[in-house]
């Protein structure tokens, strides 16, 4: 059946993108159990025109020689972005052999982003010079790729213990090895390594239930007795310590607790989390260490999980970031009794920073703007792509520019959207999500909302935004989309002439765009093209309106294929974006400035 499904795909096009990634996952699955030769596999994928990743990215896991080539060939043309260059890295790490060269690519491209992402690489293959290479370049490297060359040498016990050898040299300085290092490192259980550890940094071990509670209760009188302290002043050490991880008055990270609705002003609580983190976990943000079967190993909070993949997220480099693990790849899955935030976070601060810190973190939100004229819902679920982290820093300027207030509808899971309860309240629904597959009580939801007539603007991967309805496409926005273009070649972003003086494209100007060219030819007759984007021998519209006759109302539909995380950058796209949302609300003149 798997053989007949890449026939039906070699004869017929690449066909729609779910049917393609589908018959991929079935071939992938017949691969890895054994049941299917890779060399008739692979003759038969390379019958399909290779114009999307994931074919390219099969042919490459399993060792097609020609694929392998251009890949390395990608990797080091220099007149590529270093997207285009990075993104075929993983698969040739693991297929190692004389070709992958990985201190040729550390010194191929000076930026830090390129060094990241070439670490991330390395991770993955089993290179036995690794060790040597990483510590070679270390000292003529910047701070964050020094914590990320740490952090890569931490994920194997073969290539932490070298780590920990030229620390115990003096070859590292001090304050390049983190208490946190040295638990991940005593987690392999290696005694060579353990001895090098503790040698250093003594038992890893927590402190006593005793000497926290004294702690607790010596930080809890100092609080009492001091007036309190400068909630401005306290932001910016929540900024700086806490935001990575835990959310405050809709600001900050997920990889914590948000504390909007702990018990803030319970001051005894909170010195008890902060104090002990450990004390008690919550089951949803226990961390879990994931043994993978080529001896890596990594910890983090597991996020969303599947037959397929196991994703975690953690902290690198004060920076959340997520990893998405294979399942077959994985030997053990464990949870882990310590909590990934750092027991002594407060003693690294003085009694009056403990002190604005509490302030702020006890105090009230900001009372929405009283003038407040329209609720925009921020619909969010496109991890490709960091919606969220996007849509908040819009969220900002939109409300500090505009008498709006936001409501986050954002992804928990793929099944899961948290606040789409408040979704009938508000005036605008802006989607930004990927092939989520929200149960049918929340896509009632949404299409209760669509059918309400009132407007709605969808970004990028909105049109294929819930993998069961994806005729929202056709149905809402108007659209036809059929996968994308391969990335690499900039998108040209041009105005329609025609519609140069729409109130859209007020002050919009053309510009170039990261984004991967959206192939939407075929839209509704009804709708009316703004932007189109070209790249070399093609050209596809990037942007339009529609409106259409919904319950006896005028609905107004804006959507672009544009989004890409650089664009929210682009002064351009912003102001097509806030545009868009005046037209939609019907007030272009609010919006206007």
């Amino acid at each position: 059946d798997n053989l007949s499904g890449v026939c039906v795909l070699a004869g017929s096009g690449l066909g729609e993108e779910h049917l393609l990634l589908a018959t991929l996952r079935a071939i992938e699955a017949a691969i890895d159990s054994g049941g299917t030769k890779h060399s008739h596999i692979l003759k038969l994928l390379k019958l399909v025109p290779p114009v999307e990743d994931n074919l390219i990215r099969v042919l490459g896991k399993y060792g097609d020689p020609d694929t392998l080539r251009d890949m390395r060939f990608d990797s080091t043309d220099a007149k590529r972005s270093e997207s285009d260059r990075l993104k075929w890295l993983p698969i040739l790490a693991k297929a190692g052999g004389a070709d992958w060269k990985p201190r040729e690519l550390l010194d191929a491209v000076r930026t830090d982003a390129w060094k990241i992402g070439v670490l991330a690489a390395i991770e993955l293959g089993e290179t036995k010079e690794t060790p040597a290479t990483l510590l070679s370049i270390f000292p003529t490297s910047s701070p964050s790729v020094q914590k990320r060359i740490v952090r890569t040498l931490l994920t194997r016990a073969a290539w932490a213990l070298p780590l920990f050898q030229a620390y115990d040299a003096g070859k590292l300085a001090k304050a390049d090895i983190t208490p946190d290092d040295a638990k991940l490192a005593v987690a392999f259980n290696d005694k060579a390594l353990t001895a090098l550890v503790e040698k250093h940094f003594g038992k890893i071990a927590a402190a006593t239930p005793g000497e926290k509670r004294a702690r607790i209760d010596s930080l809890n009188t100092m609080l009492g007795r001091n007036p309190p302290g400068d909630a401005t002043a306290g932001k910016v050490l929540f900024a700086k310590h806490c935001v990575a991880c835990h959310q405050l008055h809709g600001e900050g990270g997920k990889i914590g607790p948000d504390l909007t609705s702990a018990e803030r002003k319970n001051r005894h609580f909170l010195l008890t989390q902060i104090v002990d983190p450990s004390a008690h976990i919550r089951p949803e943000f226990v961390s879990h260490k994931a043994t993978m079967l080529d001896g890596r190993s990594m910890t983090g909070i597991v996020t969303a999980q599947s037959a397929e993949s196991l994703t975690l997220s953690f902290l690198e480099n004060n920076k959340p970031e997520v990893r998405v693990l294979n399942r077959k790849e994985i030997d053990a899955v464990d949870a882990l009794s310590v909590s990934l935030m750092p027991d002594k976070l407060l003693d690294t601060l003085s009694h009056d920073e403990i002190r604005n810190l509490f302030a702020y973190v006890q105090s009230e939100p900001a009372k929405p703007k009283k003038d407040a004229k329209f609720k925009i819902a921020l619909i969010s679920g496109s991890l490709e792509y960091k919606s969220d982290d996007s849509l908040i820093a819009f969220q900002k300027m939109l409300e500090e520019k505009y008498p709006v207030e936001c409501v986050r509808m954002f992804r928990k899971t793929d099944t899961d959207i948290g606040g789409l309860d408040k979704l009938a309240d508000c005036d605008l629904a802006i989607f930004y999500t990927r092939r989520l597959k929200p149960d049918d009580k929340q896509l009632s939801l949404i299409k209760k909302y669509c059918d309400s007539g009132k407007p709605i603007l969808g970004i990028r991967t909105a049109s294929h935004g819930f993998q069961n309805w994806l005729e929202m496409d056709k149905e809402v926005y108007g659209g036809n989309y059929k996968n994308h273009n391969p990335g690499g070649p900039k998108c040209e972003v041009s105005l329609v002439e025609k519609q140069k003086d729409h109130p859209i494209l007020k002050g919009v100007k053309p510009f170039s765009s990261s984004s991967s060219l959206y192939k939407n030819t075929g839209h509704a007759e009804d709708v009316t093209v703004l932007l189109t984007g070209a790249i070399p021998k093609e050209n596809e519209p990037l942007a339009w309106t529609r409106e259409r006759k919904v319950n006896d109302k005028n609905q107004r539909i804006f959507y672009t294929s544009l989004g890409h995380t650089e664009d929210f950058a682009e002064a351009s796209f912003q102001r097509l974006v806030v545009n868009a949302i005046g037209w939609c609300l019907n007030d272009d003149i609010t919006f206007a400035k």
